[in-house]
């Protein structure tokens, strides 16, 4: 007569039950999680691949959140994307129109900190702080002429800072054209300072769209088999371990 160990065949078919009721959603939704994780993190580089960073705002509106795990499969989703209302302008492009009697104030070079353009724009030079910056008179001729105008009017005026620069229509109305900066140290202080512009004053803006989310969710689309295996074997050795 045959004997068997029904104590330890109870145990490895419980294992088996467990792992046909919790394992493979288990790898499911730690396949999604990761998914989601890794397609934030391309899709954070490849917006600071394509555009000048100048703080992290954005890139801390890139979020991510996991799947409910105590759920069927066919319902879990873990989502990956931006909390910020201007990500789609940024990803497909559109037109930047200011509120009524305004002007849209786009960062210039100049405004950076140093040559990097990873530096934040200087607390003197942010939107808040040029609401009462000094007009000077409008300036007529070309760009060149506009330009030494704008540095005789600051040096004569003795003054250094930030300063709005205005152009007059065909209707004679003053347009605001930029926010400039006058600015030296020693010989150049004495030869009247160097000018560099902070801020476009535009009244329309065009926004070139540099995808950046949906890329990364394609190429995240394209790893998702490997991604699969890897969590569905830390699964299955999750639930090997201690059998003899």
């Amino acid at each position: 007569m045959l004997s068997f160990d029904t104590k330890n065949i109870r145990a490895y078919n419980h294992r088996l039950q467990k792992i046909r009721k919790d394992g493979i959603p288990l790898a499911v939704a730690a396949t999604l999680d990761n998914m989601a994780f890794t397609a934030r993190k391309i899709s954070i580089k490849e917006f600071e691949q394509d555009h000048i960073i100048r703080s992290s705002w954005t890139q801390r509106g890139m979020l991510y959140s996991r799947t409910r795990k105590a759920i069927p499969i066919r319902q879990m989703e873990s989502r990956s994307g931006s909390i910020r209302e201007y990500a789609p302008t940024l990803e497909h492009g559109g037109t930047e129109k200011p509120e009524t009697g305004s002007s849209l104030q786009i960062p210039a070079l100049g405004a950076r900190v140093g040559k990097s353009k990873q530096k934040k724009i200087a607390r003197r030079f942010t939107i808040p702080q040029l609401q009462s910056i000094r007009r000077l008179p409008t300036v007529s001729g070309n760009a060149k002429r506009k330009f030494a105008a704008m540095l005789n009017i600051a040096r004569r005026e003795k003054y250094m800072g930030p300063f709005l620069v205005t152009k007059q229509d065909a209707a004679g109305e003053r347009l605001p054209v930029g926010i400039f900066n006058l600015s030296g140290a020693g010989r150049l202080r004495r030869d009247g300072g160097t000018i560099t512009m902070i801020r476009k004053l535009q009244s329309t803006a065009v926004v070139h769209g540099h995808p950046f989310i949906e890329p990364a969710g394609r190429r995240v689309g394209r790893q998702m088999d490997r991604i699969y295996i890897r969590n569905a074997r830390q699964v299955l050795k999750k639930y090997s371990a201690n059998i003899r």
